[in-house]
């Protein structure tokens, strides 16, 4: 019996302990134990930034209405004067002054984007399709268009013509909305780009059979008319006088292995000039993989960038008999990508959702992430400062010069467009919601 009451009070006092153990881990939480581990678990960007940047506060908001997809958001939905802007709110087209946000007029009803400021007036798109010319000072009516341009996408003015882009091309006199035509290709054409340049417009469109390859199309400014097309060719990085420079392309049948540029006469079509740099100086017989850099050109220089990598050559010299200047963003990842730039003498990069830049006077590199703990959405430069949106909201105004953060701008929103200067206010496009603070004294450019 003893014997029982014994083992009876052993089970008693194991039973108690085991408790015990269960409510100290109950009450702990976690319990850390030396072993194997066990991979359940991951820790990535676990921080914050230690950065203390300086909150603005928004001097005016304008609810806007919400263009028809995220992409869209890209090009913005606001057209500016000197010292007004230009938006969309309920199917109205309002007239805001820049520095007050005061409203000055509305015109219209079921009117959406897009919208363009031209030579003191707004034309502007609608549900029907038909366009509005609206004197931008006093918001009256102008003209209508009697010819509809149904889901309009983009609007381009040159030489006192408003050109539609809708899938094609509609051409409209923009002094009183004349129709005037509609381009004679077949197929779609895009709508993010358009050159005029002389009496054609260019345009480049992606075409497909058994494979895909680029086409320059120019078409005649006063007809519509396709003029010549050309294969293989991308939309020009440069135009003066009667010329155009163009990057050829690369197809699965015409390996193009280094960077081309074809310059182009705008009336024949004709190429009468052809540039070949090998910058990385490639042996292209002994490269299966290998292809034109991403190329661009300002002022008198030409450059193309590989990745982490840029170059530069002079623009009217052999390429082949000049000597190149090269930089690169060292220290981060060959896999970033050039996304600005030149500006200010330096060259802008993204990376991992990141910013950073290379001074060009001696190769070295700059971070413009301080105070940023999410990725970038989307940036843009306006005098000495760079505007960084983030994927939490915040827009952070970031000093070009010294990579100092100078102030930032909760806005809570996720997808923005441009960020633009008018009348000393920097204005914020969200989805929805256009909101304004005065530009930094700090990062106006400098006289």
């Amino acid at each position: 019996m003893r014997e029982l009451r014994r083992i009876v009070m052993k089970r008693g006092a194991r039973a108690a302990a085991a408790l015990l153990t269960v409510s100290a881990l109950l009450l702990s939480g976690t319990a850390v134990y030396a072993g194997i581990d066990p991979h359940t678990s991951y820790v990535g960007a676990n921080f914050d930034t230690s950065t203390v940047v300086p909150t603005v506060k928004v001097q005016w908001s304008v609810i806007a209405d919400k263009l028809p997809d995220d992409f869209r958001m890209n090009e913005g939905y606001v057209a500016a004067s000197s010292s007004t802007l230009f938006v969309i709110q309920s199917g109205k087209l309002l007239a805001i002054q820049a520095r007050t946000g005061k409203k000055l007029w509305s015109f219209g009803t079921h009117l959406k984007a897009p919208l363009l400021y031209e030579d003191g007036r707004i034309v502007v798109n609608s549900d029907s399709g038909n366009l509005y010319g609206v004197d931008a000072i006093k918001g009256k009516k102008l003209w209508t268009t009697s010819v509809p341009s149904k889901e309009a996408t983009k609007l381009f003015a040159d030489k006192g013509q408003l050109y539609v882009m809708n899938g094609d091309i509609q051409a409209y006199r923009i002094s009183d909305g004349k129709f005037l035509w509609k381009d004679n290709y077949s197929e779609q054409l895009p709508s993010d780009q358009l050159l005029v340049q002389g009496n054609r417009l260019l345009i480049e469109n992606t075409e497909s059979g058994a494979y895909m390859y680029s086409v320059l199309h120019a078409f005649d400014s006063s007809t519509g008319k396709e003029a010549w097309r050309l294969n293989n060719e991308t939309f020009p990085i440069d135009a003066r006088g009667n010329n155009v420079i163009s990057s050829r392309a690369q197809t699965m049948f015409d390996h193009v292995m280094l960077t081309t540029l074809d310059t182009i006469d705008v009336q024949t079509g004709k190429v009468v000039k052809t540039q070949v740099y090998n910058p990385q100086n490639i042996d292209v017989a002994k490269k299966d993989f290998y292809g034109p850099g991403h190329t661009w050109i300002i002022g008198d220089k030409v450059f193309i960038a590989y990745q982490s990598s840029v170059y530069s050559y002079p623009l009217n010299q052999d390429p082949s008999t000049v000597k190149r200047e090269a930089y690169k963003l060292t220290g981060i990842s060959d896999q970033a990508t050039l996304a600005a730039g030149p500006y200010d003498g330096r060259l802008i990069f993204a990376y991992s959702g990141q910013v950073y830049g290379v001074k060009m006077v001696n190769n070295s590199p700059i971070s413009y992430n301080a105070g940023m703990s999410n990725p970038v959405a989307r940036f843009d430069i306006i005098g000495q400062g760079i505007y960084v949106a983030l994927t939490d909201g915040k827009l952070i105004a970031t000093d070009l010069t010294t990579a100092k953060p100078v102030l930032q701008l909760q806005t809570y929103a996720r997808v923005f467009g441009k960020t633009i200067a008018v009348d000393g206010m920097i204005i914020v496009q969200t989805k929805g919601k256009m909101l304004a603070f005065p530009e930094p004294k700090q990062l106006k450019v400098k006289a």
